[in-house]
């Protein structure tokens, strides 16, 4: 695996998770993540509609929010994020 991302790193395929731990790790700054954030098309958590699982099924916005909660976002990033993404509740 190492060596494929050596040879092919855009074969990665990067999540809002990914962004928030890299800033967190010091790879990106602040701007860099919010920039990042704020232009990522993301995917919304939704019900499987074949009636026999429970549960739901994740989307990238979940990242967000896991990132939130896990302390490495803060709440006025947040709410940047939120007041353009306008998630459904």
């Amino acid at each position: 695996m190492a060596q494929t991302i050596r040879i092919w790193p855009e074969s990665i395929v990067r999540s809002p998770g990914d962004v928030i731990h890299e800033r967190a790790l010091g790879y990106l700054s602040d701007d860099q993540m919010m920039n990042e954030l704020l232009d990522w098309v993301y995917t919304f958590a939704r019900r499987p509609h074949d009636g026999y699982a429970d549960g739901s099924i994740p989307g990238t916005w979940d990242d967000v929010v896991d990132g939130y909660f896990g302390h490495l976002i803060t709440r006025e990033e947040l709410t940047m994020l939120r007041d353009r993404v306008k998630p459904p509740r």
